[in-house]
């Protein structure tokens, strides 16, 4: 059951999904909290806020939720069923169209960060991704710059002048400053999602999901994640 894992509380991430993969999300992530449970496979949430305003989502719309309980981080796929009002509270009711299924925290844990970067599309008649990270490491393959936002061990985000067609491959290369030095990155990823932000013509939001990444490389991102996490809780008590 629900209540077996999830705490009324229990603060969420809603990420839309058009399929049943739950990693093949794309738009805006939406954050909320669970209020109340009903019948066996449904909660009630609060209908998201971002700058003070209400986002209503709409009727049948699939979302995969993200849990942050006491027992760690678990996620689902769910679609809208209800959406109401009781007092100043908007609601939504969601059903869970999966089985909670449990995540390693470390993996999903977004930093925010601006750092400029470089990236490459890779072609469709490329036949390996292998050959392409030899290429852009050689510089046989241009490069164009672009500026990240935000980083995880699963994939980033940046911005860029260009509109990258969803499921397409790239390549990014950036840096990090590690405890042993900077080290260079160059990782294949697929877009996930790629849109025109908002009162900024011609600069576009893209998010990757990184494909075939290391463990090592992915625990090195990770890992400066945390130590940079940490930096900043530090400068701030200071």
């Amino acid at each position: 059951m629900l209540q077996d894992v999830i705490s009324i509380g229990d603060k969420i991430e809603l990420m839309k999904y058009t399929n049943q993969d739950l990693h093949e999300s794309q738009g805006k992530r939406y954050y909320s909290r669970v209020l109340d449970f009903k019948e066996m496979n449904k909660a009630v949430i609060a209908m998201p806020v971002e700058n003070s305003r209400i986002i209503p989502l709409d009727l049948r719309d699939k979302y995969r939720l993200c849990f942050y309980t006491k027992y760690g981080l678990y996620q689902c796929r769910s679609v809208i069923t209800d959406r109401y009002r009781m007092g100043n509270i908007y609601m939504i009711e969601v059903e869970m169209t999966s089985e909670l299924e449990k995540v390693q925290r470390r993996q999903y844990y977004r930093l925010d960060c601006v750092k400029q970067i470089h990236y490459y599309i890779v072609p469709e008649a490329s036949n390996s991704d292998e050959n392409v990270l030899e290429e852009t490491m050689f510089g046989k393959a241009g490069l164009e710059e672009a500026t990240m936002i935000d980083i995880s061990g699963g994939g980033c985000k940046f911005n860029c002048k260009t509109l990258i067609p969803k499921d397409s491959r790239v390549i990014v290369r950036f840096s990090l400053e590690l405890s042993k030095g900077i080290k260079v990155f160059q990782l294949v990823g697929k877009v996930v999602y790629s849109s025109e932000i908002l009162n900024h013509e011609k600069t576009y939001e893209n998010r990757i999901e990184f494909l075939d990444i290391k463990e090592e490389e992915r625990e090195n991102i990770v890992r400066f994640i945390f130590n940079e996490e940490r930096r900043r809780r530090k400068k701030g008590n200071a």
